[in-house]
Parts: C-alpha cells; sequence; structure tokens
C-alpha cells in the first residue's frame, strides 16, 4: 500500500512538497523522520511533516515516491515540527529554511558519511536523588506564605512541585545571581530527570554555557554541549543521539532551541534579555520567545532568567502573563557602589580620559584594587577623517563609516565587515589624516602610557593577552563581564557613556543599563575604599543619566518602560521592516512606494507605514532601501504582511524587485 507523505526539504522552497510513500518496503511514515526524495534531477534529504497529502496534491499515479528513509526513529518530534511551521508563519519565512538553520549540515546532505540511526527505542533516564538542597532553593515559609503569593509569584518549592504535574502553566521568571541561578538550574534539573523527562537550558555565549555545563555535571547530571564549533561528523552524533533519547541533559546557543529532545519536561533561558539570543539575516527568529513557545507544545516549564531583564520580559510579568519566582534566601550583605558622573570636556583629559577618572584609578590602584574601564567599541578609532578636505573613510559595500584598526593595519567596517588596508594619506588631498572617536585600542595604549607600571588587559574580540587574574587594569566590552564574574575589580570606568544614551537605536539605552548592572555586581570594595562607578558623560541625556545614577536596574526599566509607552515603541507596538534591494534605486522607491499604500489600506486606521527610508548605498553596493510598519498589535502587522506578499509576493515580481519582511526586528539602523 502507498499513500501520500508531506515533506519539508532544507531549501527556501514556500512550504512541504507531497510524495508517495511505499509502505510495503519503507514501512509506516512518521512524523520527523528524515528521508531521500527525488527533486528534479536530484536527490535531496527531506524531513517528514506529516502523513497524507494537500488539497491541491496531484493524484497519486502523478507522485513521485520516497527513495528512503535514513534514520530509525524520527529526528523532530510533533513539537518541533509544530515550532518549525509556527516560526515560519510568525517570521514570513519559508518553513524549509528553518530546517536548513536547524538540521547539521551532515544531516541535511547525501553521501556525507555520517551514521544511520540505529533504529533502537530511546533509553529512559533517572538521576539518583541527592540529599540536601542549595540555599537558593531552602523554604523558610510556612503554607501561609505559599497560598499568598497566588499563581503569578511562586517559591522554589512550588515550582519544582509542579514539575511532577502534566500541565505546563505559565513561564516563570527567575531573578538571581549568576551563582544562586546555577544552584536552581541544578535542583530543577535533577527533579526533572527523575521524572524521566529531558532537560534544555539555552545560553547566550559560549562562556555562560561553560559555567552552565560544569555546574551541572559537578551535581551529577550527564550534561553535554551542542554549538557551532563541533565537528561536523560530532554534530550529527549528537542530534541523533538526542533524537533517541540518550542525551537527557543538554547545553546549548541559540540555534539549540530546535534540538529534538525526547518528552523535554524543563526548558531554561538563561540571561533572557542577552541580544545575542536574536538571530538576523535571512532566518530571523528569537531563540528566547520561541522556547517559550515550544515549551507550551511540548507541555514542559520554561524559566527565563535574568537580573536585568528586558522590556518586553518586565512587561508580561506585569500584564501577568508570566510568573516570577521569589527569592527565599536574601543575598549576603555587601558594601552598595557610589555612583559618580564625570565630564570628559574639563582641563586635563587625555585620550578621552578626564583628569578625575584617570586620579580614580590611580587612587584604586594604589589601594590594591583592580580596574575595570568599559567601552563598547572595537579598534583603534570610530572614523578616519581629513581635517583638509572633510573626507571621510567609508565602507565601499553599505558606507557606513569605517573603523581604524592599528594592530590590523586596516580599516573595518563594523556593520558588515568590509576591510581595507590602513591609507597613510587622504586618498582626496594627499593631507595628513585624524582618528576620532576613540576606541578599545587607543584606551589601552593610553592607560599603558599613563600607568607603565601596572598590566593592562584588552579584551579586543578575537585577541589574546594577558588573563584577567594577572592584570591590575581591564578594558572592554561583553568579555568584561564575564572576567568581573571571576575577578571582582573595586573600579568600574565607563569610558563613553554617551555613545549608548545619545544612540538613535532604541534598544540601546536598555541594553547600556543592563550591562552597567551586571559589571556592577563584579565590583568589590578593597583597602577601605568602597566600590565605585564613574560615568564620564557630557550630558546628552540628563534625565535617563540620572537615574543610572541611582543604581537601580529596576528604577531605570520603570524609567524606560514609561518612555517606551508614551512613544508607542515595542513592546507597546508591533514593528516590522520591509527591506528591499535593487540595481536600479529609482525602481526600488517605486515599489516600497506602492507597498506603503497598500499597507495603509490593509491596516485600515490601525497601522501606520514610514518610509522608504534609504539605506547606505555607494561604491559597488546594490540600492537598499526599508519601509517600517507599526501596528497596535502583531496580528494586525502579520495580516498586512500576508496581504501584501499575496499582492507582491509573485515568484516574477520578486525576481524584478526583491523584498522581505522582518518581524520583530531587534535594530532598525
Amino acid at each position: 500500500m502507498a499513500y501520500p507523505v508531506r515533506v519539508l526539504l532544507p531549501w527556501g522552497i514556500s512550504g512541504p512538497l507531497t510524495y508517495l510513500w511505499p509502505e510495503e518496503t519503507l514501512g509506516v511514515a512518521v512524523p520527523g523522520l528524515r528521508v531521500e526524495v527525488p527533486l528534479g534531477r536530484s536527490r535531496r534529504v527531506g524531513v517528514v511533516l506529516s502523513v497524507g497529502g494537500g488539497d491541491r496534491d496531484p493524484p497519486p499515479g502523478r507522485l513521485r515516491p520516497v527513495v528512503r528513509a535514513l534514520d530509525g526513529v524520527p529526528l523532530w518530534s510533533p513539537e518541533v515540527l509544530r515550532l518549525v511551521l509556527w516560526a515560519a508563519d510568525y517570521y514570513r519565512v519559508p518553513p524549509g529554511d528553518f530546517v536548513r538553520l536547524a538540521l547539521p549540515p551532515g544531516l541535511r546532505r547525501l553521501g556525507r558519511g555520517v551514521p544511520r540511526g540505529t533504529g533502537e527505542e530511546g533509553q529512559s533516564f533517572r538521576v539518583a536523588p541527592r540529599e540536601g538542597r542549595p540555599a537558593s532553593c531552602q523554604a523558610e515559609g510556612d503554607a501561609k506564605d505559599e497560598e499568598r503569593l497566588g499563581p503569578h509569584a511562586l517559591t522554589a518549592e512550588r515550582f519544582l512541585a509542579s514539575l511532577q504535574e502534566e500541565r505546563p502553566g505559565l513561564p516563570v521568571f527567575l531573578d538571581e545571581g549568576r551563582q544562586e541561578r546555577l544552584a536552581f538550574y541544578r535542583e530543577a534539573g535533577a527533579a526533572t530527570l527523575r521524572r524521566g523527562r529531558s532537560v534544555l537550558v539555552l545560553a547566550p555565549d559560549a562562556v555562560r554555557a561553560e559555567e552552565i555545563l560544569a555546574a551541572l555535571r559537578a551535581d551529577g547530571l550527564p550534561a553535554l554541549f551542542y554549538h557551532g564549533d563541533l565537528p561536523e561528523r560530532d554534530k550529527a552524533r549528537l542530534w541523533q543521539d538526542a533524537a533517541r533519547g540518550l542525551c537527557p541533559a543538554l547545553v546549548g546557543l541559540r540555534s539549540a532551541v530546535f534540538l529534538p529532545r525526547v518528552d523535554l519536561g524543563l526548558f531554561v533561558v538563561d540571561e533572557e534579555h542577552e541580544s545575542a539570543y536574536r538571530q538576523e539575516g535571512q532566518v530571523p527568529y528569537h531563540a528566547r520567545d520561541l522556547a517559550v513557545v515550544r515549551a507550551r507544545f511540548a507541555n514542559a516549564r520554561v524559566v527565563l532568567a535574568s537580573t536585568t531583564p528586558s522590556l518586553e520580559t518586565v512587561r508580561n510579568l506585569r500584564l501577568r502573563r508570566y510568573a516570577r519566582l521569589v527569592r527565599r534566601a536574601s543575598p549576603l550583605p555587601r558594601s552598595r557602589p557610589v555612583f559618580r558622573r564625570v565630564d570628559p570636556r574639563r582641563p586635563g583629559t587625555v585620550g578621552g580620559l578626564s583628569a578625575a577618572a584617570l586620579d580614580a584609578v590611580a587612587r584604586h590602584l594604589e589601594a590594591g584594587g583592580r580596574v575595570a574601564v568599559y567601552l563598547n567599541r572595537r579598534g583603534y578609532a570610530r572614523s578616519l577623517v581629513c581635517p583638509a578636505c572633510g573626507w571621510t573613510a567609508r565602507c565601499l559595500r553599505c558606507g557606513a563609516d569605517a573603523a581604524v584598526h592599528l594592530s590590523l593595519d586596516a580599516l573595518l567596517c563594523p556593520h558588515c565587515g568590509w576591510r581595507e588596508s590602513l591609507p597613510s594619506l587622504c586618498p582626496s588631498c594627499a593631507g595628513p589624516l585624524r582618528a576620532r572617536g576613540g576606541g578599545i585600542e587607543r584606551l589601552t595604549h593610553v592607560l599603558r602610557l599613563r600607568f607603565p607600571e601596572e598590566t593592562v588587559c584588552s579584551f579586543e574580540a578575537g585577541r589574546r593577552g594577558v588573563g584577567p587574574d594577572g592584570a591590575s587594569i581591564l578594558v572592554g566590552a561583553r568579555r568584561l563581564q564575564h572576567a568581573l564574574a571571576s575577578s571582582p575589580a573595586s573600579l568600574l570606568l565607563v569610558a563613553d557613556a554617551d555613545a549608548a544614551l545619545a544612540n538613535p537605536e532604541f534598544r540601546a539605552r536598555e541594553r547600556f543599563a543592563q550591562a552597567l548592572h551586571v559589571l556592577t555586581a563584579g565590583l568589590v570594595g578593597t583597602g577601605g575604599l568602597a566600590p565605585e562607578v564613574l560615568l564620564q558623560s557630557r550630558g546628552v541625556d540628563e534625565e535617563a543619566l540620572g537615574v543610572l545614577l541611582t543604581g537601580s536596574y529596576a528604577a531605570y526599566a520603570r524609567f524606560e518602560d514609561l518612555f517606551r509607552r508614551r512613544a508607542r515603541l515595542p513592546p507597546y507596538a508591533a514593528w516590522a521592516l520591509i527591506e528591499a534591494s535593487g540595481a536600479d534605486g529609482e525602481a526600488l522607491r517605486e515599489t516600497l512606494e506602492r507597498l506603503r499604500v497598500e499597507a495603509e489600506k490593509h491596516g485600515k486606521g490601525s497601522l501606520a507605514a514610514y518610509g522608504p527610508l534609504p539605506l547606505f548605498a555607494r561604491g559597488r553596493a546594490r540600492a537598499r532601501a526599508r519601509l517600517l510598519l507599526q501596528a497596535d498589535g502583531r496580528k494586525t502587522l502579520r495580516r498586512v504582511i500576508a496581504a501584501l506578499e499575496e499582492s507582491f509576493g509573485g515568484e516574477e515580481a520578486r525576481r524584478r524587485q526583491p523584498w522581505r519582511a522582518l518581524m520583530d526586528p531587534e535594530t532598525l539602523l
């Protein structure tokens, strides 16, 4: 007997293709199986989506048969296939693109020597109960306290008990320090494994993932790490083992949200506010949001953890869409940092560091402390200009100002990665050039000249040098946060707070406040000096700066939330970007104008369109432009985009003037 099956191919095809499944030779079709199917004159790897054909499929006699099944057990469970379809519909991307993104290369290509599944059933797993419980999870209240908290605030006791229930419950938000979170992950992970269900933990970067992995293994949990640097063959084997239930606990980065799990019971997103969970490019998605959706599909509990929650999470907590996990143990008392602002425009400024900032650095070094200098700008300088004729070094690909990297003797575009040799004279007038806007390289050079007896460690991305344990001055941005977690400092100097406060990107201030709070948590007093935070600012945003100087992220979150609400910015509005590119700039503008008129017509007064907004396009670059759509809700936005795709989304129209829609863009620049 033969019957139709729908197969997703890891290519940009609009939807699944229907094939004929010969049951007498291949057995029973199961959704999630990898199969080999004919496509044109070649053969491809696909994933069975469902059994049965569609309404518009040709009769079975005209369907091509599936060649063979490539696995003994399905690689993807029904909830992951459902997640792929949900994400494809929400982000307006062909579902096959998510298959290509998620599957390791060795599992989506033929003839790569990847071991075929053995067909053995998933093995059950158990973890023996451990004596005691981490301090952060110990119960301190009584039954009356449990009843008083209600369904939107949970103690650790109540949450661990809920892992025994069949209902998934609300997503849970955990506001704990790094070490307290690790203790909770161990406790909740062990309780989940004792039920015979699996655990999946997402981390924003490899450093944090290694910390979580070490904590789980130290407590006896059999955890594995899935990341992009694994050899292709190891990736494929881990996927197949996870599909058979041989990996009860997995830690991974963003793309691990699609990993196969047998009976997923607990899904954790660590540092849920991190922008690293947002995937841009041809297949955009946010791993945090997909984790919440997948947990609901899998009937699992999901925990979002951070000490600096995103404004989306803050709003969901206020609307009681999420439950809050209440702290059960008071943190150890620690001295509160002193926050001060210094003005770099005053006399005595050297290399972007004011005299007051340099005096504070010297004072803490003399007391035996360590100094951390935060600057979120790579390279030596932000731009290279000619004072005589006004020439500015710009990227020939996207037109953005190119950054100066003296250590590489090159100009690098911070947006697209374009690179060119560093010129010695102005290409326009042959005059001398000047670097403007100091970066990490320049700041490190200035500090080494000012404090020659001290060891300065620069956390420039991709560079190696003196480790943080052997340095008294640390300079960097994101990697500085990890360094302070293990090697505390007594002084935090923010070299350029205005870079974030004056940034036109609407999420820049939120990210800066989050980074500042995390860095401040790594400060300790020394030699009789209290921990200190200095913000160098010219006062471009006095109101926001005043809230930051309170040292309270909760206060800043309330301030930023009110600003977003009044300005109708996310999360109080749904945004989408329609981006188009082409060789003819005028035709591009006309296409976006037609899209804007059509969008406003379908929006019926509940949607606003802004643009077309031209993007940088110089030299060899194609013309590019964007159209911003703003609506009160995502349903309206998705309905309008679907109407635009139906009206202007034909293959011939897309070939003449390609465009695509980006839902919930992380950045507008």
